[in-house]
């Protein structure tokens, strides 16, 4: 039996990521959850859907559980409101049928996803003539 290359790489990529790394890679699998349940909505799959969607929403759950409010209380707040818009609009997709919700969740995953793909290039490179920076108020430990 042959493994799921996608599976394969996406473990090798996990199991040796940092957790800025980490929040990337949730961050793409929800952006391409929510296209997923866009796709599914727009092929009358609902079944299929619903799968995305659930996807979708656990990630945003795990997101949102990473969030460390003692590391920056406001921005923590910032990011606790954005998930809490993310799972109503993902919610209202699927209950709605409607692709709009999807496509406004997808817009604040996409925009975040690259903020933490800036944090992610600066992390490992630098910017010239500043010091790596340190992440923000987020942390994988639970």
């Amino acid at each position: 039996m042959t493994g799921n290359p996608y599976r394969d790489h996406m473990a090798e990529r996990v199991f040796g990521a940092d957790p800025v790394e980490l929040i990337v890679v949730l961050y793409e699998e929800l952006v391409r959850s929510i296209g997923e349940a866009r796709r599914h909505l727009a092929g009358g799959r609902p079944l299929e859907r619903a799968r995305a969607v659930t996807r979708a929403m656990e990630i945003v759950g795990e997101l949102a559980r990473a969030v460390d409010p003692a590391a920056d209380a406001e921005l923590a707040g910032r990011l606790s409101q954005l998930y809490g818009f993310m799972l109503e609009r993902l919610q209202a997709g699927h209950g709605q049928q409607a692709d709009r919700p999807f496509e406004e969740a997808e817009r604040v995953a996409s925009t975040l996803l690259e903020g933490w793909r800036g944090i992610r290039a600066q992390q490992v490179h630098g910017v010239a003539g500043q010091a790596p920076v340190e992440a923000p108020a987020v942390s994988l430990a639970g």
